[in-house]
């Protein structure tokens, strides 16, 4: 279970989190795009909420959905600036 999770700056109630393999399989992806169509290992600056700049189509990196809408709260609590240093 994933709890304290944020998402638009708020936290989140508790729910069922994503299995370390899913987490690797996403890693995977994103190597894979960055490798095939030179993708920045970048996320927006702007890392629990909704990003002006992501969200103007204008941003090269990797995402979660909230940061291009302000109604959107997936994949909450999923730390892409992490995650994305693990594959720098």
């Amino acid at each position: 279970m994933m709890e304290g999770a944020l998402a638009q700056n708020k936290e989140l109630d508790p729910f069922t989190w994503f299995y370390p393999e899913q987490i690797d399989a996403l890693k995977a992806l994103w190597k894979a795009i960055h490798e095939g169509c030179d993708v920045p290992y970048e996320a927006p600056v702007e890392q629990w909420a909704y990003d002006k700049f992501a969200a103007s189509g204008k941003f090269q990196g990797f995402m979660n959905h909230f940061h291009c809408s302000k109604k959107k709260i997936d994949c909450g609590g999923l730390d892409i600036q992490k995650l994305l240093g693990e594959l720098k």
